[in-house]
This record gives structure tokens, sequence and C-alpha cells, in this order.
């Protein structure tokens, strides 16, 4: 998948894509909007607009790499990264993405305190499957006082 180069306003070719054209062009390689689906391109365009801080980005490539979806293999331990990164800027689904890593200890330690701390945030911007997951580790979190309270 190639980008051709464009003219700015000043009539001066530039040849490299913003981190948002890119993140885009990993949008469409992934959907096979425009282009044929090529879940390897979206990687390798959504990793480069990541490089550049865009969070979107950041949020696609980790979940790339927590499925095996156009890279060579599961990174756990990256995937994870990229989400705390997204989610600490603000992103809802990375949010959420991340307190499910800290729930189930893909790629960071188990943690459901600050699982649960993840789905909340991710949760008060309306996130449903955050919502979801806050209710549950809340009642697990019950669950536990209540059976080690009697112990």
């Amino acid at each position: 998948m190639e980008v051709e180069g464009k003219h700015s306003a000043e009539g001066v070719v530039d040849t490299e894509p913003s981190a948002e054209e890119k993140a885009s062009l990993g949008e469409c390689a992934a959907q096979g909007r425009g282009v044929a689906r090529d879940l390897a391109a979206a990687a390798r365009f959504f990793r480069l607009a990541a490089e550049q801080s865009h969070v979107q980005a950041q949020y696609e490539l980790g979940g790339c790499l927590l499925h095996a979806r156009g890279v060579p293999r599961v990174d756990q331990k990256a995937a994870a990264r990229l989400f705390r990164l997204a989610a600490d800027k603000g992103h809802a689904h990375a949010q959420q993405a991340l307190g499910a890593c800290l729930m189930k200890g893909q790629g960071v330690a188990q943690d459901l305190s600050e699982a649960e701390r993840y789905f909340r945030l991710a949760a008060e911007q309306g996130n449903a499957k955050a919502q979801s997951a806050l209710g549950w580790t809340t009642e697990q979190r019950r669950a536990w006082v209540a059976a080690h309270a009697h112990a």
C-alpha cells in the first residue's frame, strides 16, 4: 500500500503523511475501505502513527498485538503498554482494554483494583463493555470481602 506525495499550499511536495493520515490509512487497510483488506499493512500504519503519539493508533495497534492481527505473534506486554498510553490520555476504549488486561493479567500483573479504576474511567465516558466489566469487578470484590470477613 503506497501513499503518494501531496502538494501543500506553497506548492512544495509533502511526501510524509501526518499521524492522522497514517492512522486513517491503517483503518482503511484494516476494514478494506477503498483498498483490499490487509491486516499487516494496517498494523504497519497504526505503528507509524502510534510512534507519533496518535492516541487512536496506539489503541488500534494494541489490539493488533493482543490478538495477533497483522503481526507475527501475540505480544501482550506491548499491547498493555500501548493501551496504557492511550488510556492515560482519556481514550475510553483503551481504558476498557487496559482494564481487561489488568483483570486477566495479560501483559501486566493482575490487579483488580487498578482494573476497576480503568473500567470506571471508561464507563464514565459511556463505554458499555466497561460498564458491564465494572459491575462484574465490583461484585467480585464484594464477594471476596464477604468471604474473607467470615474467615
